[in-house]
């Protein structure tokens, strides 16, 4: 079942949806809307100027939400694609978020680690709507390969793997990863474990983006009632 969805609103009426959009950057304040397949109940026809709005969700949560001015004549006939100009993004939008949950709705093999950098930040992001912040830990015992690790976002999509599986989430930065961690200190036990392979190349990766971050990491854990175990 697609999960992802579109939807165009005149007057806060839903007028229109689609499962999949695309918004690009066409000059200076003037951005084009695109959508591969929408369907609207009737013929819609809006001249220049006009304020409509755009709200995209995954699942049961709201990704972006959105007004806009159109900067040109909007004429669409119910069905098929359609693009239009628009002066206005939210500046939190990102299109490899939105085509991530498209591949997800698609079943197409995709993996945080053959993503380049950017894209693994998008990661990071659709796996928060895809999953929602952490709730409860399902095990007691978690270990953290270092070696898989070569970069800040590396980090973040792996844990958000080990401690909650394929599409997990466990924050995109140490404020992140404490915040995760406040809505289940504890787990299933006292005191879950979690074990670091190989911490001293995993504690050089994380240094090149702040001195002592993986110090700062093992401090989280272990405010939270972790054991940690460095090998």
């Amino acid at each position: 079942m697609k999960q992802l969805e579109a939807a165009i609103f005149f007057e806060e009426t839903s007028i229109a949806t689609s499962d999949h959009v695309h918004i690009y950057e066409k000059s200076e304040e003037t951005y084009v809307i695109s959508f591969q397949n929408i369907q609207a109940g009737q013929p819609m026809y809006f001249k220049k100027g006009i304020e409509l709005g755009l709200r995209i969700t995954y699942g049961d949560r709201t990704y972006s939400d959105f007004e806009f001015t159109l900067l040109g004549n909007l004429h669409f006939e119910g069905i098929g694609p359609m693009e239009f100009l628009c002066d206005f993004i939210p500046q939190s939008y990102n299109q490899e978020v939105i085509n991530i949950f498209k591949d997800w709705d698609n079943n197409n093999p995709i993996h945080w680690q053959s993503l380049p950098v950017k894209m693994r930040n998008a990661w990071l992001v659709a796996c928060l709507y895809w999953s929602g912040l952490p709730k409860q830990l399902k095990k007691d015992s978690f270990v953290v390969q270092g070696p898989l690790v070569k970069d800040e976002p590396d980090f973040y999509c792996l844990m958000g793997e080990v401690f909650f599986g394929e599409r997990g989430y466990f924050g995109q930065d140490l404020d992140g990863l404490d915040d995760c961690m406040v809505g289940f200190s504890g787990g299933q036990s006292q005191n879950p474990t979690v074990t670091f392979k190989d911490s001293d190349r995993l504690m050089k990766t994380l240094e090149n983006t702040r001195e002592k971050y993986f110090e700062t990491i093992v401090k989280i854990f272990e405010m939270h009632n972790f054991k940690v175990n460095i090998q």
